[in-house]
């Protein structure tokens, strides 16, 4: 009877390491589909991107989020660039 209890914290911890593992697959075939999409807009592209182009902002940018001390853009590749009232920061996915 000794050994029972073993097996199920040795399964409950097994199950919850599945669940981790399947989280990370899914989140790398989300963050694949979105370089996917990324790279056929820039294959679109019949001349050097010299200007604003909304399509490729919008593929780029997850979300903008303003407050009363300035603006965040989110990139789908998770870099954030904030703009307030000093000189623009990046913050990459690591930070």
């Amino acid at each position: 009877m000794k050994r029972y209890p073993k097996l199920v914290l040795r399964y409950e911890e097994t199950s919850k390491r599945f669940v981790e593992i399947n989280e990370c697959k899914f989140q790398a075939k989300v963050s694949r589909a979105r370089t996917d999409t990324f790279l056929d807009v820039l294959k679109e592209q019949v001349k050097l991107i010299d200007e604003f182009d909304e399509n490729l902002w919008n593929v780029l940018l997850d979300t903008a989020t303003m407050s009363v001390g300035g603006i965040v853009f989110t990139f789908k590749n998770g870099m954030e660039i904030s703009f307030d009232n000093e000189a623009p920061k990046q913050k990459s996915q690591a930070d």
